[in-house]
């Protein structure tokens, strides 16, 4: 630009600055203020909604096809598939059979089973029983191992629910454990 128009353009704003009341000057910074305004808080604002927007389309045509897929799986099993599923499981009257191979399993690592606890539970929904076994262990880490892979192994009804480790002292090679598993039987009726 050169001088004469930066004077020209002076002498516009001069001009009109002189012409302006004071309720022109007010309109003019309520103007200035609501730009601001929605530039700084509106658009966002908008903007933000529309990714929601967006957003919640996605999250309806998921909740759809996710209700479709549901309708497919959701078939009642036959009573040919459940009595199929429930030959798996042993009666319950062979509980002892499968005490013996866990204290078998403990044995065979080299661990010391202390008195455990023995909890039976009725499921209410389906024909198992659970049956809960608590075991104190106390033997090193590598045996403790070996004995959880070869109860799950030998014993293929039971579930790892829990494991607790200790060790008295920072130098002691034995663990103090808590082995907790359950037996899933077929109830006999």
């Amino acid at each position: 630009m050169d001088v004469i128009s930066l004077k020209e353009a002076k002498w516009h704003i001069r001009r009109w600055l002189g012409r302006m009341t004071w309720p022109w000057m007010v309109a003019g910074g309520l103007l200035a203020f609501a730009a601001g305004f929605y530039l700084s808080m509106v658009a966002p604002a908008l903007n933000e909604v529309g990714a929601m927007n967006h957003r919640f389309q996605e999250l309806q045509e998921e909740a759809r096809m996710a209700e479709h897929a549901n309708s497919k799986l959701t078939r009642l099993a036959s009573p040919a598939q459940l009595a199929a599923f429930y030959k798996f499981f042993p009666s319950e009257r062979s509980i002892p059979d499968w005490v013996e191979k866990i204290s078998d399993a403990a044995a065979m690592n080299k661990l010391v089973l202390r008195q455990g606890e023995y909890q039976v539970i009725h499921d209410k929904i389906s024909r198992l029983l659970l049956y809960r076994v608590t075991l104190p262990v106390k033997g090193s880490y590598p045996n403790l191992r070996g004995f959880i892979d070869d109860v799950l192994t030998e014993v293929p009804i039971a579930s790892l629910d829990n494991v607790k480790f200790e060790r008295q002292k920072i130098g002691d090679e034995a663990l103090v454990s808590t082995v907790i598993l359950t037996l899933h039987l077929e109830v006999e009726s």
